[in-house]
């Protein structure tokens, strides 16, 4: 403690309001701090400073504030206490007030009009009386005002980076509503290695939107975040009947926007390509979904009818859940689980066919061994897809997996199965030889596969061609690497020929 002096004319040393929340005391000749609240002990010398306590004290307060298993007694001597160490020193802010109302409306997507709610304007009064209530045009305009500042922070942020960007373009149309919507989103890593995700616009399109009105929007986006130059990747969900236009889109892209790239990689969403493989499996039990789908509508009319279900389930005691979910049609994930969970109760459904003369939805036997068969394959896109989710590290991995399936399946002794496996191998070679490049620097980079991989799956897919393709491979990989490195404006200047003296480039 500082010592107190009776001379007027020296000014004594300010103590710290941190003290009112601490306790200083002696042991063994060191001078400790101690929380009043929770005792937690620092170093409490002058030398040491105050800033940890200042630190702990905010904190132990917030800590203390959120549980509710305080007693109220416990509750007013801590606010006593806090404002005790507040003091004088807290100065009200009216327009700081309302930019963390804003904020807080943007982070938690309350609506604008919360400002306006009863309740609202009786709590905050009685935080801060001196609170200036306003309309929600006003939070509006906060709002907007705080996206403009982030927006500039993020534009200058992006000019400073040293690399290159992936851009994402996700669209969804509504055909109730008539209406798209186009999200672009941007992805980088930044000079710290950090893995970057940041949404640029979300843009609210025409029903059956041109490839030149996406082509604008697109241009415009990143004219005004000024990255035209940096944009070397494009994933985007266009997929068949709109393949034709995901071509148009890149040629102008290239051609008029993106000429400092050189070169563009551009590929299909895989979750939407594997969508269109799996509707063709489908395709072959259409009339057994749409059994399913009403025998669940007619298990779920009434409660008694649910009941009869469940108990039929608990007396033949067949594994699983009760009831089905029914699919949501737009979803093909849901449809496969609905699939799946119908035939882990076949044996419910079929003696519900025999006891009651009601439930007319039947399906042949026939008609379950095939819809068996064609789960089994879904199977195998249902578990990439999760894979997808959770990692893109089995991407190369999982592509190679459904072409050996694919393979498999054209030799089924099933014709249909056949049948599907030639029409869903179509689409997976096209979509292949739009993204093998993608897919294959992919698992180069990752340094668990490396080059094995890329090797092991062209082999699975080109058989006799595999060298010819992997030395396009590892030449373009290697072009890759050097307009990255060097920060060529031209692939093509250092492009190697098949006359090269040094033979193929090695990685």
């Amino acid at each position: 403690m500082v010592a107190q002096t009776t001379n007027g004319n020296v000014k004594r040393r300010r103590i710290s309001e941190v003290w009112t929340a601490f306790d200083k005391v002696q042991e063994y000749g060191l001078v400790w701090a101690i929380c009043k609240i929770c005792k937690k002990k620092y170093p409490g010398e002058s030398k040491k400073g105050t800033s940890n306590l200042h630190k702990h004290m905010k904190k132990c307060f917030r800590d203390r504030a959120r549980d509710t298993g305080q007693q109220s007694s416990s509750f007013v001597e801590r606010s006593n206490l806090m404002s005790s160490m507040i003091g004088s020193n807290c100065m009200f802010n009216q327009e700081r007030s309302r930019m963390d109302i804003a904020r807080m409306v943007i982070k938690h997507g309350y609506p604008l009009n919360i400002v306006e709610h009863e309740f609202f304007e009786i709590f905050v009064s009685n935080l801060q009386p001196m609170f200036e209530f306003y309309s929600q045009d006003i939070v509006e305009g906060d709002v907007l005002s705080v996206y403009r500042e982030e927006k500039e922070k993020l534009c200058k942020s992006l000019d400073n980076l040293s690399c290159l960007f992936s851009l994402t373009i996700d669209l969804q149309s509504y055909e109730d509503r008539k209406v798209t919507y186009c999200c672009l989103t941007l992805h980088f890593i930044d000079d710290g290695w950090q893995l970057k995700k940041k949404i640029l616009a979300f843009k609210n399109l025409d029903y059956n939107c041109s490839t030149g009105n996406l082509y604008e929007v697109i241009k415009s986006v990143l004219l005004e975040w000024n990255i035209d130059k940096n944009v070397q990747f494009i994933s985007t969900n266009l997929i068949p009947p709109n393949e034709q236009m995901a071509g148009e889109l890149k040629s102008k892209l290239l051609d008029e926007v993106l000429p400092h790239s050189g070169d563009l990689f551009y590929t299909s969403c895989h979750a939407q390509v594997l969508s269109l493989l799996v509707q063709d499996g489908f395709d072959e039990i259409r009339g057994v979904l749409y059994k399913i789908r009403h025998s669940i509508e007619y298990f779920n009319a009434t409660p008694i009818q649910r009941q009869n279900f469940c108990e039929v389930i608990n007396r033949l005691k067949v594994q699983g859940s009760a009831m089905i979910s029914q699919d949501v049609p737009t979803r093909w994930e849901t449809t496969f689980l609905m699939l799946e969970h119908a035939l882990e109760l076949r044996e419910v459904f079929s003696h519900l066919e025999q006891v009651d003369g009601d439930y007319t939805v039947k399906l042949s036997t026939v008609e379950w061994d095939m819809a068996t068969v064609i789960c089994e394959c879904l199977k195998v896109f249902y578990k990439s897809i999760c894979n997808f989710s959770t990692s893109l590290d089995a991407y190369f991995e999982n592509i190679c997996l459904i072409y050996k399936n694919l393979c498999k399946w054209e030799k089924s002794e099933h014709m249909y199965i056949q049948s599907m496996a030639n029409r869903m191998k179509v689409k997976f070679c096209e979509y292949w030889s739009e993204n093998s490049l993608t897919f294959g620097m992919l698992a180069v980079l990752d340094p668990r596969y490396k080059y094995d991989l890329v090797e092991y799956g062209y082999e699975q897919i080109y058989n006799n061609d595999a060298e010819l393709h992997l030395w396009k491979f590892r030449r373009d990989l290697k072009l890759v690497y050097s307009k990255y490195a060097c920060g060529s404006n031209s692939l093509e200047s250092s492009a190697p020929t098949t006359a090269d003296a040094g033979g193929v480039p090695m990685l």
